[in-house]
């Protein structure tokens, strides 16, 4: 039973240092793909509290209430913190979630997707 337990802990140390290794390695990856990423406390001053909460939280515009519900203007729609192309208009399309949906990016390299 002792040995068991020493292998355990050893499986713990070292799913626990893989797991932060693997962190370091997909935040070294994303700032090499995304060089102009500033740090939370440069966000926070650079963006509104509104802006801040949703792009940098990972928080919610309420749906069916904010900039781009019911938008039809033609357009490229950027990202508010880099302004770099994000969508165009003309993928856009009404999903009934009450926030704008697109069926692609502007370009293969133009977003990121997040797979938590």
């Amino acid at each position: 039973m002792k040995h068991f337990k020493l292998i355990y802990i050893a499986l713990i140390c070292c799913l626990t240092i893989a797991q932060i290794s693997c962190k370091e390695a997909k935040e070294t990856s994303l700032s090499k793909k995304f060089p102009e990423a500033l740090s939370k406390k440069e966000w926070k001053k650079k963006l509104s509290s509104n802006a801040y909460y949703i792009m940098v939280e990972q928080g919610t515009e309420p749906s069916f209430n904010n900039a781009y519900y019911n938008n039809h203007k033609k357009g490229i729609y950027v990202s508010a913190a880099t302004g770099k192309p994000l969508f165009s208009s003309k993928d856009k399309f009404d999903s009934g979630t009450g926030w704008p949906s697109f069926t692609k990016p502007i370009s293969n390299d133009a977003c990121y997707l997040d797979q938590r």
